[in-house]
């Protein structure tokens, strides 16, 4: 859907950006990461072209982004900025009707009260004024007014940051089950990582003027980048066990071949501890083989509370250990 190739950025002869090349695929969440200042909104701003790439290119739906009609090309993106960037002389129906109204197309009272629906809202908010409204809430509006000409791709920059930490997370699960109901492409900006693990599909970090990864969130979380470890402080895999595997808690066991049979059901090392541990409640009557990391044909054969037990403790006793960082 959308690719950069050798992008660079300059203002002034200073080089702000340089050697962007990516493709964000649709459907897709990408998450820019990194430190303020290191470029993630000037590279946001040039996929709806308010900012211009010094050299290289940007394709949309593989036509060089620069033929696109620049007003067309912002009418199918939809833009969500830090402080919603609501008209505060408007009522929120018309603030959601704005882009619509362009081409001519008013939003009937129901697609509005839709609107408003998709992101928490009830249909008596359409008359009230921004400046009537809780930070939270004009950020409902702005998402559902950057969603109501149902837009390619949803622009984000930093919308959810200067939001208490409750009214943020709530916006993040209602971002993420839009995302999902939609099949939504959302690029989204954030200096914040539990914002990016939470929501992205990937997540492409700028260290140094330039992306120098593109991750999903748990290889961001095991990636040994010296500049992703740097950022990451003491955040680890570990704070996030949605992202463990089997393999981060087993133990190197040692022991003789065994012979499994049909009654058997193998862990595997790669499947997520959580989904190990669902399989194992969910499976009274059976017999669980734990392999060895080093050899697959030998490890142990438990009972489900056995099994239960000794990944508990592996974790209890390796998460201290390796807290750090993996």
């Amino acid at each position: 859907m959308l690719r950069f190739e050798a992008v660079r950025k300059s203002y002034q002869n200073t080089l702000i950006l340089k050697d962007l090349s990516f493709t964000i695929h649709e459907g897709e969440c990408i998450v820019f990461l990194g430190a303020s200042g290191s470029g993630k909104t000037t590279t946001l701003k040039m996929i709806n072209r308010l900012e211009t790439p010094s050299s290289g290119e940007i394709y949309y739906h593989g036509q060089p982004i620069i033929n696109h009609n620049v007003y067309a090309l912002r009418k199918n993106m939809g833009y969500v900025i830090q402080n919603s960037g609501l008209f505060p002389h408007m009522q929120i129906d018309k603030n959601i009707g704005i882009v619509p109204s362009l081409t001519a197309n008013s939003m009937l009272t129901t697609e509005i009260t839709k609107a408003l629906e998709q992101v928490g809202l009830d249909d008596s908010y359409a008359k009230r004024y921004p400046l009537s409204l809780s930070g939270g809430q004009q950020q409902r509006v702005g998402i559902a007014r950057a969603l109501a000409n149902n837009p390619d791709i949803l622009l984000m920059d930093e919308p959810f940051s200067a939001l208490d930490v409750q009214t943020r997370g709530q916006l993040q699960q209602q971002l993420k089950d839009i995302q999902q109901s939609l099949n939504k492409t959302i690029v989204f900006v954030t200096h914040d990582m539990r914002e990016a693990f939470f929501l992205a599909d990937r997540i492409f970090f700028f260290n140094d003027q330039q992306i120098i990864a593109k991750l999903s969130p748990e290889q961001f979380l095991r990636s040994d980048i010296p500049a992703i470890r740097r950022f990451l402080q003491d955040l680890s895999i570990w704070d996030y066990p949605a992202f463990l595997k089997v393999r981060d808690i087993l133990p190197k066991l040692a022991g003789v071949p065994i012979a499994q049979n049909t009654q058997t059901i193998t862990l595997e090392h790669d499947i997520p501890l959580t989904d190990a541990l669902e399989q194992i409640a969910s499976a009274t009557d059976a017999i669980f083989f734990l392999p060895s990391l080093a050899n697959s044909t030998i490890g142990f054969h438990l009972k489900q509370a056995d099994c239960i037990k000794l990944l508990t403790m592996q974790y209890l006793q390796i998460q201290p250990r390796l807290k750090g960082g993996i």
